[in-house]
């Protein structure tokens, strides 16, 4: 199940905790679903609103990496590569007020 903890060793060498990847993308599409069915509350809507954000950039660092995978580029690229794409797409979609926030 994507929601319960999963236990793994962080780079540092320590115990961490986390969640599978496929949680994120699920939870942001359920806050799409509830302000498109109108079940949000207005403090609740830029919820919905970083949400869409971050599918889209998700969506479009998805469809990079697929084309990196099936040309092999990911061998070559920068580790970081595709988390920097991420933030350049996140960050130039949020209200200036919001880019130093990008929690959910």
């Amino acid at each position: 199940m994507a929601s319960k903890r999963i236990e793994f060793r962080a780079p540092n060498g320590r115990i961490a905790y986390g969640y599978h990847a496929v949680l994120l993308p699920r939870v942001c599409q359920a806050y799409i679903a509830a302000r498109k069915a109108g079940a949000l509350r207005h403090p609740q809507m830029h919820v919905a609103d970083r949400a869409e954000i971050l599918i889209h950039g998700l969506a479009e660092v998805g469809i990079i990496a697929l084309v990196d995978e099936a040309t092999g580029y990911q061998q070559i690229r920068d580790e970081r590569a595709l988390a920097t794409i991420l933030e350049k797409i996140i960050s130039k979609d949020l209200p200036p007020a919001m880019d130093q926030d990008l929690s959910l």
